[in-house]
């Protein structure tokens, strides 16, 4: 088995319990663009995901203030 630096451990031996991975990268700091993806993308499948269609006023306020 390949050796990894103790910071990429938990994800090495990571054991799936899904058939996909999801991982996000935030790469903002060259192109200004997580603005842009969180209100597009990452907070609306949020809400989406957990449900929160009846909260999303809130939920879009409480992500943009993160």
């Amino acid at each position: 088995m390949a050796e990894y630096p103790t910071v990429a451990q938990p994800l090495a031996e990571l054991k799936p319990r899904h058939g996909f991975f999801v991982g996000i990268d935030s790469d903002g700091c060259a192109f200004d663009t997580m603005e842009i993806k969180h209100k597009e993308c990452f907070t609306p499948n949020t809400i989406k995901h957990w449900s929160l269609q009846a909260v999303s006023k809130y939920a879009r306020q409480a992500s943009e203030f993160v």
